[in-house]
């Protein structure tokens, strides 16, 4: 008997399991991207990765010397090295002084 029961059960849970994922897609629509995708697509550009380590640098090296902003380091995952002057550049540090 609890055989049954089970069986009816898992058969019901998969019924509306089913149910569930077929009202998700619809044939019409093209699911969106995740927004991790999205993202993806714009870094994948190298032309806007350099405009943005360019401005960071700027940012960076105007900063220089304001104690209003930390110096620039590893520990932010935002913080790229810049390598013509071997040094870290952030939207919101200043390069470290000469």
């Amino acid at each position: 008997m609890r055989v049954i029961v089970l069986s009816a059960m898992g058969f019901l849970l998969l019924a509306i399991a089913g149910c569930v994922s077929a009202q998700d897609q619809q044939p019409d629509q093209q699911p969106a991207a995740p927004q991790s995708q999205q993202q993806d697509q714009q870094t994948a550009n190298p032309d806007s990765a350099n405009t943005d380590i360019d401005h960071d640098r700027m940012l960076s090296t105007q900063r220089q010397g304001d104690d209003r902003y930390p110096v620039c380091s590893p520990m932010d995952s935002n913080n790229h090295v810049d390598v013509s002057t071997g040094k870290w550049v952030g939207p919101s540090c200043q390069m470290e002084a000469d």
